[in-house]
C-alpha cells in the first residue's frame, strides 16, 4: 500500500512538472548580423530557459557571419572571391549548399539572378564605401565578360571551379534568407514550434502567437522618400518564409535618372522597369529572398508567370504608375494572405 502512495504521488508530481515546465512563455531576442539588424520572438517552454537559446542563436549567426561576409577579409566568401585560380577548391558544406540553391533560382529565373554580378555591383558603387558613377560602356563590356554563374562548376565532395579565375560571388540576396530558416532549425532543437524571425526584412514565422493569431507583417510602400514610407499591405503568415526586394533602398540620381542597386545580370545595368518591389512567400525565407531579386529583374509579365508555375510560391509586385502604385498579385496572394 505504501509503495502504491509513493507511485501515485510520484506520477501527480511528474505530471504537475510537466505542465509547469511546459507551459509557453514569449520571449524575444535582437542584436546585428550581416551588416543589418535581427529579431526574433518566440513562445518558449519554460524548461528550455534552462539552456541557453539566445547563445545558441547568437554563435549560429556568428558562424554563418564567417562564411557569407563580404566585408570580413578572413570570411570564407572574401577568401574565395581573392582566389585567382581555376583550379577545384574546398569549400565548407554551408558555402556549397547555399551556392546550390542558387543555381536552382539562377535557373528558374533563367540568369535574371545570379550572385557573380559582385564586379558590376561595385563598378556602379553601390558596395559599402564606395562612390556611386555611371560607368562607360567599355567597363559594363568588361565586367559583364567576368560574370556569369555559368562560369561556376559545382564538383563532388564539396568543391567548386571557377572557369576564369577573377570570377567573385556575392550572396547577399540569399544569405540572409539562409540565416532565417537556420534559425528557425536552433529553435526547433528545443521544441519551439512558435516563432517569428526577421533578418534585415526577411521574416519566417511559423504557428501562432500567444494570442492565438496568425503572425502578422507588414509590407512597407517602396516610397524613394524615407519619410513617406507606410504599409502598403499586411501579409499572415503560417509556416513560410516572405522576402521583399526593391529599388528604394539604396540608389542614386544623375541628369534627372535614377539608378537602382538591382542590377539586371544580362545587361550589366539598373532594372528601368516600372518595378517597385516584389515580396515573396514561399516555403523557405532563403527561396523567397532569392526569387524576390531575380522576380525583380523580370519583370511584371515574366515575373509572375514563374510564380504562378511554382508549388506554395506567391508574389507581390507594386509598381510605379506617375503619382500613383498600383499591384499585382499571383492567384492566390491575395485570398490566402493579404489583409486590409
Amino acid at each position: 500500500m505504501f509503495f502504491r502512495r509513493v507511485l501515485a504521488f510520484l506520477v501527480v508530481f511528474a505530471l504537475i512538472l510537466y505542465l509547469i515546465l511546459s507551459r509557453e512563455i514569449s520571449v524575444t531576442f535582437h542584436g546585428s548580423t550581416m551588416g543589418t539588424q535581427y529579431q526574433l520572438t518566440c513562445l518558449i517552454p519554460i524548461w528550455a530557459r534552462f539552456v541557453n537559446v539566445e547563445g545558441q542563436i547568437r554563435e549560429r549567426l556568428k558562424e554563418l557571419n564567417a562564411v557569407f561576409s563580404t566585408y570580413a577579409e578572413d570570411s570564407e566568401i572574401s577568401r574565395f572571391n581573392r582566389l585567382q585560380s581555376t583550379r577545384p577548391v574546398l569549400v565548407s558544406e554551408t558555402l556549397y549548399t547555399v551556392l546550390l540553391s542558387a543555381k536552382k533560382i539562377v535557373e528558374l529565373t533563367d540568369g535574371a539572378f545570379d550572385p557573380t554580378i559582385k564586379p558590376l555591383v561595385d563598378n556602379w558603387g553601390f558596395s559599402e564605401f564606395a562612390l556611386h558613377r555611371v560607368p562607360s560602356e567599355e567597363e559594363r563590356l568588361r565586367l559583364l565578360d567576368r560574370t556569369g554563374f555559368h562560369k561556376l562548376e559545382f564538383l563532388s565532395e564539396n568543391r567548386l571551379r571557377k572557369h576564369v579565375p577573377w570570377l567573385m560571388i556575392d550572396l547577399s540576396s540569399i544569405a540572409k534568407g539562409y540565416a532565417v530558416d537556420e534559425l528557425g532549425r536552433v529553435l526547433e532543437r528545443y521544441q519551439i514550434r512558435s516563432y517569428l524571425i526577421e533578418i534585415g526584412g526577411e521574416v519566417f514565422a511559423r504557428g501562432k502567437k500567444n494570442n492565438g493569431r496568425l503572425w502578422q507583417i507588414g509590407i512597407t510602400t517602396p516610397d524613394f522618400e524615407v519619410a513617406n514610407q507606410s504599409l502598403f499591405s499586411i501579409v499572415r503568415l503560417n509556416n513560410q518564409g516572405l522576402a521583399t526586394s526593391g529599388d528604394y533602398r539604396n540608389y542614386f540620381k544623375r541628369k534627372n535618372q535614377t539608378y537602382s542597386h538591382i542590377i539586371d545580370p544580362r545587361s550589366g545595368r539598373p532594372i528601368q522597369n516600372n518595378v517597385a518591389s516584389v515580396s515573396v512567400i514561399a516555403p523557405t525565407c532563403m527561396l523567397a529572398d532569392g526569387l524576390a531579386t531575380g522576380l525583380l529583374v523580370m519583370g511584371p509579365e515574366k515575373g509572375l508567370a514563374l510564380v504562378e508555375s511554382l508549388n506554395d510560391v506567391e508574389g507581390l509586385f507594386i509598381l510605379r504608375q506617375s503619382q500613383t502604385w498600383a499591384s499585382l498579385t499571383s492567384s492566390h496572394f491575395f485570398s490566402d494572405f493579404l489583409q486590409k
